[in-house]
């Protein structure tokens, strides 16, 4: 679960302080959770637009700030750190969005597995049906060829 701060000192910063965090993430990974605190609630809720899912959010809003430090020294100055870090997180809900594309939830799985059942079913109905039918047909013309 996904915990927001409400500290106003965290909702206002100034491009300096960006990138003093930044500078000081790159040294110690303690300080990374201070530019977390300041932007996990705006990355959390432009994902949450997406799959309107809260734990499918939490997931990739996870996966974003992942990749954000273990990017963080690929990241250039001149660049806007918010800029760069929702990048981050639309590369991560496409992912997240090819990835549950081949996969099937279990309910459909199982209504899957009840449809083959049924399919199977008709098909061996059909043929049963077609089998008594050749036999009506073989006494009936050996009925009268006799």
């Amino acid at each position: 679960m996904i915990v927001f701060r409400t500290d106003r000192e965290m909702q206002i910063m100034v491009p300096d302080e960006i990138t003093n965090l930044i500078a000081a993430a790159l040294e110690d990974t303690t300080a990374f959770g201070r530019l977390y605190d300041r932007y996990v609630q705006p990355v959390y809720r432009y994902v949450y637009s997406r799959p309107e899912n809260p734990h499918e959010a939490e997931d990739i809003t996870s996966q974003t700030f992942i990749a954000a430090y273990e990017s963080l020294p690929r990241y250039r100055e001149g660049g806007h750190f918010p800029a760069w870090l929702f990048r981050i997180a639309r590369s991560k809900m496409i992912d997240h969005f090819r990835r549950s594309r081949r996969e099937i939830r279990l309910e459909a799985a199982e209504h899957l597995v009840e449809s083959e059942d049924t399919l199977s079913s008709v098909i061996q109905d059909q043929e049963a049906n077609r089998t008594y039918g050749l036999g009506d047909c073989i006494l009936y013309q050996h009925g009268h060829g006799e």
